[in-house]
């Protein structure tokens, strides 16, 4: 005697479950033996990028489309973070400091494609394992410039500022964990040592050219036209 049963699956959005964003969770429904069970598939979408009458999510011409127009702002992947964070926050900062993030996110990116061998990742992924690795792998990398290798300070400053994406992300509750709740950025202290006389009679006498080094060499001439009185 054959037993025959029925699979069917399609899948449908929960707009009753509408996100913050705007984003409404796609779910599928498992039809067995024409017995029905609802399950998430863990993912969202808007609305205006979902087929109705297939059932699916359109084109994926049409998201990339909607993406440079500007109207999908949906921050799902790490490399959005970093678009809305130059968009929306690096405005507010100084120029000096601005500069530094550029640095960062090429690092940032080459761990990822050397992680992950991808150009991009979910945000899901970004977790504390993930900044324990990003670490590491700033203490062994080649620099940017072979001239400035990096050192500890100059890694932590790099997690600093991926700290600041990731909190950006928490606070919009695009992530749900903060990766750095848990991480400890642990800078190393030192003392800048004065100059001694010889080293600032060098640079007095120093013949230079160049504007901003010649503006360093001045300051050694400070000591000849400052008095210092000491009142008693």
């Amino acid at each position: 005697m054959t037993t025959t049963h029925t699979f069917n699956v399609h899948f449908w959005l929960k707009k009753s479950s509408i996100k913050s964003d705007g984003r409404i969770p796609i779910y599928a429904s498992i039809w067995i033996d024409s017995i029905p069970v609802d399950l998430s598939t863990k993912e969202a979408i808007f609305e205006e990028h979902w087929n109705s009458e297939a059932k699916r999510v359109k084109s994926r011409i049409k998201a990339v489309k909607l993406r440079y127009l500007g109207k999908d702002k949906a921050v799902l992947t790490f490399k959005n973070l970093l678009d809305y964070h130059k968009d929306n926050e690096l405005g507010k900062l100084a120029p000096g400091t601005t500069k530094n993030y550029s640095s960062t996110e090429k690092y940032l990116d080459r761990f990822i494609k050397k992680q992950f061998n991808s150009t991009d990742i979910h945000l899901t992924q970004i977790n504390y394992s993930f900044v324990v690795k990003f670490e590491n792998y700033l203490r062994t990398c080649p620099p940017l410039k072979k001239s400035q290798p990096l050192k500890n300070n100059g890694i932590m400053k790099h997690l600093e500022r991926m700290q600041k994406h990731t909190i950006l992300a928490f606070k919009h509750g695009w992530i749900k964990i903060n990766p750095f709740a848990l991480y400890e950025l642990k800078f190393e202290e030192f003392d800048y040592p004065f100059l001694e006389q010889c080293e600032i009679d060098t640079m007095y006498n120093l013949s230079i050219t160049q504007t901003g080094m010649c503006l360093i060499r001045d300051i050694s001439k400070i000591k000849d036209t400052c008095k210092v009185t000491v009142i008693r």
